[in-house]
């Protein structure tokens, strides 16, 4: 074992049913957070690494377990659970700061960058209710939702429930969104494996209006210590 996160690899044929693989990426300091996206043909991933100030992209030799470190897309800045998101020819990355206060929004034409913060960033400012992100941004085609992390709670590190926001306006000069009625979407159940909270949703289309999300639970204090496998539910 080690005293730091790595990114590690599991496969399942149904969703239902994983098998192990291996570690994927370590490195000498903490990784968590792995946010894995296509651009042109080609997978990137972007963990987290805020224990180095950066933001650091990889690019996959051998797609899923083989990545490779390009560069620093952000520099000497400490952000958390970067999120990118491809629309409309341009790379979205969205990120908070480490008090979970503060979304920051960046802006690319390629996943080299440059990237640039966009003019109306921080997005979230001093809540930390709606400012840390709790998985990949859900593009149905005609909506784009965003997932956050509550982390309001005193004396806990991460979120106890996920509330999501439909983004309305999302150009290089504006962005807008508003939270969606159903807030929260995932909270503690009070038993079991999420018995005091879940805080993150990896979410993709399935077949049209469904989607199949794996999700996370906290049942103890300390750390979540649950990945659940599948989940189906309707888009807000």
């Amino acid at each position: 074992g080690v005293d730091r996160g790595v990114i590690g690899l599991a496969t399942s044929v149904d969703g239902r049913r994983w098998r192990y693989e291996r570690i994927v990426l370590d490195e000498p300091f903490h990784l968590s957070y792995p946010n894995v996206f296509k651009w042109k043909e080609e997978y990137y991933l972007v963990p987290e690494s805020v224990a180095v100030k950066s933001v650091r992209l990889y690019k996959a030799t051998h797609f899923p377990d083989g990545w490779q470190f390009v560069k620093p897309i952000i520099a000497d800045r400490a952000l958390v659970d970067s999120t990118v998101l491809t629309r409309q020819g341009l790379l979205w990355l969205f990120s908070s700061s480490p008090d979970n206060q503060n979304l920051y929004l960046f802006y690319a034409d390629q996943p080299e960058g440059p990237w640039r913060e966009h003019p109306g960033s921080p997005i979230v400012r001093g809540n930390a209710r709606d400012a840390r992100p709790a998985g990949n941004i859900l593009d149905t085609g005609e909506r784009l939702i965003r997932f956050s992390q509550d982390s309001r709670a005193i004396g806990e590190k991460y979120g106890k429930a996920v509330r999501g926001f439909e983004i309305m306006t999302l150009t290089r000069e504006e962005y807008r969104e508003r939270p969606l009625e159903d807030n929260p979407l995932l909270k503690g159940s009070g038993e079991g494996w999420n018995a005091i909270g879940m805080h993150q949703i990896s979410a993709w289309p399935v077949s049209r209006g469904r989607w199949i999300a794996a999700v996370d639970g906290k049942r103890r204090s300390g750390q979540y210590i649950f990945c659940l496998g599948k989940t189906i539910f309707r888009v807000p």
